[in-house]
């Protein structure tokens, strides 16, 4: 802090003008400016926290299933469609009749770094926007992911520096 002799009437929390020249007290200024961006980012959390909870009430829920009903018949996995290459590929359209069906992925690296990229996005059939991204992997790899929705759908798989198989199958 800036300690200055000066008469009273010219003392200023902020600062002083002496013989022409600005003395600032830098703490002070510091502590508001603190405090004011604390209170900015605490406002900004607030108002995040609450839209999250509220969510949208338009929005459909993609929510699994809790268990299968204790009388239904046993149901499996049955294979829908399968694929396998390198680089970047397009599927066919695939119908799913059923509630639940998953992708099941491997992905082989053959640039010999551990630098190859594994990416499955799905797309609903008559739409340009992907319904989910199933998959964003990197190296030597597998595994799936669920997917809770009927219709006709199609895959757009993205391997750099990789081969890669993927396979379709729906919970029946």
């Amino acid at each position: 802090m800036i300690y200055l002799i000066m008469p009273l009437h010219m003392l200023n929390p902020y600062g002083a003008v002496l013989n022409g020249r600005i003395y600032f007290n830098l703490p002070i200024l510091m502590k508001k400016l603190f405090i004011g961006i604390v209170v900015f980012i605490g406002v900004i959390l607030l108002i995040s926290i609450i839209g999250a909870i509220a969510g949208d009430p338009n929005q459909e829920t993609n929510q699994q299933p809790s268990s299968e009903p204790a009388n239904a018949t046993e149901k499996s996995w049955q294979d829908v469609s399968s694929w396998s290459g390198s680089g970047i590929k397009k599927t066919e359209p695939f119908t799913i009749t059923g509630d639940r069906w998953q992708v099941e992925w491997a992905s082989q690296d053959t640039s010999g770094f551990d630098a190859s990229i594994l990416q499955i996005y799905v797309y609903q059939m008559g739409s340009d926007l992907p319904l989910e991204v199933l998959a964003n992997a990197q190296g030597n790899t597998s595994d799936s992911s669920q997917v809770y929705k009927k219709g006709e759908f199609y895959l757009e798989i993205v391997g750099a520096n990789a081969d890669w198989t993927v396979s379709i199958k729906e919970l029946k």
